[in-house]
């Protein structure tokens, strides 16, 4: 069965409220992905960790790009480590174990084109610490301050990671 045919049998099957747009939005960022995630576990013996993992790394797999000149490729491998951090830093937060909460940033749930323009607006951007910042998107936050600290002891100090973080003590 073809995506084509599974989205129509879904849109069939699932009264969703809104636009066309806003349904076949819905249908193939939340309903498909949940069913691939949830065949891999019961083909694949994986958990949902893993069927989510496997299916991120289809989603964020680089195409190949035509030659690119030196500084258009020290910003694309600026451009790279950061989703490349923050995806790596997303894992580690998954399977650590925190006082209070934490948010992943946005950015990773976006498709590659939006992912694209918003590390545009964050290159063009100039230092704006607010929340309307572009830099948070590509932000984690945590409710408490202890585990802002031992993110950024863990990944930022040990590891060298290029990532964004703050917290939000509640």
């Amino acid at each position: 069965m073809k995506t084509e045919q599974i989205i129509q049998r879904l849109e069939r099957l699932l009264s969703v409220l809104g636009t066309v747009a806003e349904k076949q939005l819905f249908i193939t960022e939340v309903i498909l992905p949940e069913v691939v995630i949830q065949w891999l576990q019961r083909t694949s013996n994986m958990c949902r960790y893993q069927a989510e993992s496997v299916l991120l790394e289809n989603t964020y797999k680089e195409k190949s790009a035509p030659e690119l000149s030196t500084s258009d490729r020290e910003s694309t491998e600026e451009v790279n480590v950061l989703l490349r951090d923050s995806l790596a830093a997303a894992d580690w937060c998954r399977k650590t174990q925190f006082d209070g909460g934490f948010k992943v940033p946005a950015v990773l749930s976006m498709d590659e084109k939006e992912q694209q323009e918003a590390l545009q607006e964050l290159h063009n951007c100039e230092d704006d610490p607010s929340e309307e910042s572009p830099a948070e998107l590509f932000t984690f936050v945590f409710d408490k301050q202890k585990d802002y600290e031992k993110f950024c002891t863990e990944l930022v100090d040990k590891n060298n990671f290029k990532v964004f973080s703050r917290f939000e003590e509640k």
